[in-house]
């Protein structure tokens, strides 16, 4: 986690295709037809353009930034103003972790660009599926992600 974030790795041994609602090709490759993640048209809190995308609904972002430690942090835009669990972190290697406090939103430059349901984007190593039923992110090289949807996150 980043400076002043406290967090809790998850503790799960499911597998992509184990969880229900997740992305058929979840935790393996970049899948065939995905397009490159495009990066933010404004400049987040570290003066980056970050590689953002967000559901069609603008409610969940995953962000790839250039200026942290090269994962992957996703949001749940409605959790985070609920004060519920909103922040989870897939790093290059290891399990997705959650930031529990934080300034998650401070790597999110405005409004990221929309990944269309039935879309596939990829920036390096990450991946993220825009379903109706949510979006489903991963780490090709260690497998693990997540499903995250408006009523919270899934781990594989």
């Amino acid at each position: 986690p980043r400076g002043g974030e406290v967090s809790a790795t998850s503790s799960t041994s499911e597998t992509a295709t184990s969880v229900e609602g997740a992305y058929a090709g979840a935790g393996g490759d970049v899948p065939d037809g995905a397009i490159e993640m495009p990066r933010s048209t404004s400049v987040n809190q570290y003066n980056e353009n970050p590689y953002q995308v967000q559901s069609p609904s603008g409610n969940l972002t995953c962000v790839v930034s250039d200026y942290h430690d090269g994962g992957m942090t996703c949001v749940i835009r409605s959790a985070w103003s609920e004060g519920k669990q909103a922040v989870a972190d897939i790093p290059e290697s290891g399990e997705v972790s959650f930031a529990v406090a934080g300034s998650a939103l401070d790597w999110i430059a405005g409004e990221a660009p929309s990944l269309e349901y039935g879309q596939v984007a990829y920036q390096g190593d990450y991946v993220c599926a825009s379903e109706e039923g949510g979006m489903t992110c991963w780490n090709t090289k260690s497998g693990h992600g997540l499903l995250m949807n408006a009523d919270g996150f899934k781990t594989f």
